[in-house]
């Protein structure tokens, strides 16, 4: 259930809200799938980010506030969730439609913009009264690149983890600016995938598959 109508009645439709649980530890492995499932279905992954709501719901609008819509936001918390869950197969081609669609903003993401699908259209369609730049959607930026990286830190442990390699699409990406304890860490990938930390000294280094 995703709201109640006028009447009070049940309004069951498949809204991308559910994404916000995984990686929390509520779900099991069977039921991440299930969320994970439903949210790179077609009706949910338009090709530009996540659905606010599926394109089969009688309510569906592209440019619905938040029934159809996409929010980098919204499709970033679900990209993490499901990179935390081991779900990277999963969350690839969402964080690859947020990509895309940074791209079309000229790296700039709106609040929101048009969920209309990615083969009918060449570039995602601004929301009219969308703000942009706006702090949650720049926020996304962070999230996306946590999760394609597979990047976690533990300062008081002086621990960090990152994936071995990163999906197809982010060869070849350095990445400065990151602190961890107040120490500098940078990332490199190189034409392969394959990424490179450099941490501080004293921090101990896992890396995953």
């Amino acid at each position: 259930m995703v709201a109640l109508d006028g009447a009070k009645h049940r309004v069951d439709s498949i809204a991308s809200n559910m994404g916000h649980l995984l990686g929390t530890g509520l779900l099991d492995a069977e039921e991440s799938e299930l969320v994970a499932r439903r949210l790179t279905a077609p009706g949910m992954a338009g090709g530009f980010g996540l659905r606010t709501l599926d394109a089969a719901s009688a309510g569906f609008n592209p440019l619905g506030y938040h029934t159809g819509s996409v929010w980098p936001h919204d499709g970033a918390i679900a990209v993490h969730g499901l990179a935390r869950a081991g779900l990277h197969e999963a969350a690839s081609p969402l964080a690859a439609g947020l990509v895309r669609a940074a791209a079309a903003f000229d790296h700039r993401l709106p609040e929101l913009f048009g969920g209309h699908p990615r083969e009918h259209y060449a570039r995602p369609v601004p929301y009219p009264a969308s703000c942009r730049p706006q702090a949650w959607a720049a926020a996304s930026a962070v999230a996306v690149l946590l999760s394609v990286l597979g990047l976690e830190a533990d300062a008081p442990g002086r621990r960090l983890k990152v994936r071995a390699r990163v999906p197809a699409g982010y060869e070849s990406l350095r990445i400065d600016g990151l602190t961890v304890a107040g120490l500098p860490i940078g990332v490199t990938t190189d034409h392969t995938g394959r990424v490179q930390l450099r941490a501080p000294e004293g921090f101990t280094v896992t890396v995953v598959d």
